[in-house]
C-alpha cells in the first residue's frame, strides 16, 4: 500500500508476526519526504503483508511449552523501488517470566502492494516457554522495534498462553467445567497446532460420533464412531454425568503437551414409561384391529411419560421398530401369507411429545374365511436438547406384540374373533433404534 509524497524516493515497512497477515503504512512517512510502510507475517510460511495505519499492536497467541515459536518480523523498504533499507532492531523493556526470546532474519515474500511477491530479509522474532512449572499458564512481554533512520519506533505488547488449549464454542474452556445436556453438539478444536504434531483425545461416559436419523432425513438409523486422533474433534454425550475430556498432543520435537476440560452434562429426570395394552377385536364387521382408536378412543398400545422438569430445555421423541409382521388370509383353501419385513414404522420421529399410541389391523375383505395377523415391535422413548445441532438420546425402549384370528361365516358374513395375544415388556436399556429399511402402510409383499 502507498502514501504518496512530495518526495521522489518512497519507503516501506515490512513486519512478520506468527499466525496472521497484516499491513501497516506509517502516518509519519510523509513527514520525511519519503513514504514508508510496514509489513507483516505471522507464520513460517509466510508471506509478509503490508500492515495499515492504526493497526493494534498488541497481539496475543498460544505456544507449546518447550517448542519455538515464530511470533513476528519486521523490515524497513523502499516501495519504489522495493529494495530493502533496514530490518531495524529490538530492545526488550519488558521481559517474559515465563520463556526466552531469540532472533534470526529470515526471507519471506511480500504480499499485495506495488511490492507483492519480492522476497526480503525481516528481523524476527521467536518466543520458546522454558518455565518447567505446570501451573503457570499465561506470560506477557513488550518489545521495540526502530529504523536507524528514526522513521519508526514501535512498541509490541504480547500475551504468550501455554498450550494446548482447548476451545468449545469459540470459548477457551482450558480447566474449566461446561454445562452442556446429553445429545447436544461438542465441536471442540485446539490452539496451537503445528505441522506434523500428533495427537489423541480421551473422553469420559459414553460419546458417539453421531446418529444419522432426523425428522429431515431418516432413510437409516445409524450410529456413528467417534475420531479422536485429529486436533479437532465433535461427538455427543449419550449420558448424563461429570464427564472429562482429556487432549494429548505430541509434537515433532518429541515434546509432548496435555490439557483437560470437563462437562457437566444434563438431561431429564429418570423416566419410567408404562405400556397399556388394549384390546384385539373385530370392528365393523371389517376390521381386525387391536384396539378400537376410531370409535372407543381406545388403542390397542398405549405409552406415555410425565413431564419432569429438565436442566436442560428439549423434548420427548418417540421411534417404533417393527421387529416382525405376518397377516394370513384364506380364501376357501387357498391360504396367502403377507409380510412388511423389519425396519422402521412409517416415519422417525414416531410421534413427538409425552405420549403416543399404536393401532395395528387389516381391513377384511368379503370373499376371505379367515384372517389371522401377528406383529411383534419396539418401542423407543428418545428426549432431544433444544440446543442447535443437537441429536436425539435414547432413554429406554420396550417390546411389546399382539396377535389376532377371526373366521368368517361365509353364510352370515359375520366376522367373529376366534384367538388373540398380547403382552408388553418394561422399559429398559438405553441403545438407539436402528434400521436400513422404512416401512410404509399397505406395501405389504404377498405370496
Amino acid at each position: 500500500m502507498l502514501i504518496p509524497c512530495a518526495a521522489s524516493g518512497l519507503r516501506s515497512i515490512g513486519v512478520v508476526v506468527a499466525g496472521i497477515m497484516a499491513a501497516m503504512v506509517a502516518s509519519s512517512a510523509c513527514a520525511a519526504a519519503e513514504s514508508t510502510a510496514i509489513a507483516t507475517v505471522y507464520s513460517e510460511e509466510g508471506p509478509a503483508g503490508t500492515v495499515k495505519p492504526g493497526d493494534s499492536l498488541s497481539y496475543q497467541t498460544t505456544v507449546f511449552a518447550g517448542y519455538k515459536t515464530l511470533l513476528q518480523g519486521w523490515v524497513e523498504y523502499n516501495t519504489s523501488t522495493c529494495k530493502l533499507i533496514s530490518t531495524g532492531s529490538y530492545k526488550v523493556p519488558a521481559k517474559p517470566k515465563h520463556g526466552e526470546l531469540s532472533y534470526a532474519t529470515k526471507t519471506f515474500p511480500l504480499f499485495g502492494g506495488p511490492c507483492s511477491g519480492t522476497k526480503l530479509p525481516f528481523n524476527t522474532y521467536y518466543y520458546t516457554w522454558t518455565d518447567t512449572n505446570a501451573k503457570d499458564t499465561l506470560d506477557s512481554f513488550r518489545l521495540n522495534w526502530s529504523t536507524p533512520d528514526g522513521q519508526y519506533s514501535h512498541d509490541l505488547s504480547w500475551k504468550i498462553l501455554r498450550g494446548p488449549r482447548i476451545y468449545f464454542l469459540s470459548k477457551d474452556v482450558t480447566n474449566t467445567t461446561q454445562k452442556v445436556a446429553i445429545g447436544d453438539q461438542i465441536a471442540l478444536y485446539t490452539l496451537p497446532t503445528v505441522t506434523g504434531q500428533k495427537q489423541s483425545w480421551t473422553v469420559s461416559g459414553k460419546p458417539i460420533g453421531g446418529y444419522t436419523a432426523s425428522a429431515a432425513s431418516y432413510a437409516k438409523g445409524k450410529v456413528e464412531p467417534t475420531n479422536f486422533t485429529r486436533s479437532s474433534t465433535t461427538f455427543y454425550w449419550t449420558d448424563k454425568g461429570a464427564h472429562t475430556v482429556n487432549y494429548k498432543v505430541t509434537l515433532p520435537n518429541g515434546k509432548t503437551g496435555t490439557a483437560k476440560a470437563t462437562f457437566d452434562t444434563l438431561g431429564p429426570v429418570n423416566q419410567a414409561p408404562k405400556i397399556v395394552l388394549g384390546t384385539p377385536q373385530v370392528i365393523n364387521n371389517n376390521d381386525l384391529s387391536f384396539g378400537n382408536i376410531t370409535t372407543a378412543k381406545s388403542p390397542g398400545m398405549r405409552v406415555s411419560v410425565t413431564s419432569a422438569a429438565s436442566p436442560k430445555p428439549g423434548k420427548f421423541l418417540w421411534a417404533q421398530l417393527v421387529d416382525s409382521d405376518s397377516f394370513i388370509y384364506y380364501i376357501g383353501s387357498a391360504r396367502k401369507v403377507c409380510s412388511f419385513g423389519a425396519g422402521l414404522d412409517n416415519i422417525f420421529p414416531y410421534e413427538t411429545g409425552n405420549t403416543t399410541n399404536d393401532s395395528p389391523g387389516t381391513g377384511l375383505h368379503g370373499n376371505w374365511t379367515r384372517a389371522s395377523q401377528a406383529n411383534k415391535f419396539r418401542m423407543y422413548l428418545l428426549w432431544q436438547s433444544n440446543m442447535a445441532n443437537s441429536i436425539p438420546v435414547p432413554l429406554g425402549h420396550a417390546a411389546w406384540n399382539w396377535s389376532g384370528t377371526a373366521n368368517q361365516n361365509m353364510t352370515t358374513h359375520i366376522w367373529t374373533l376366534t384367538a388373540s395375544s398380547k403382552s408388553a415388556q418394561a422399559f429398559a436399556g438405553n441403545d438407539y433404534p436402528l434400521w436400513t429399511k422404512v416401512l410404509n402402510n399397505g406395501n405389504r409383499a404377498c405370496k
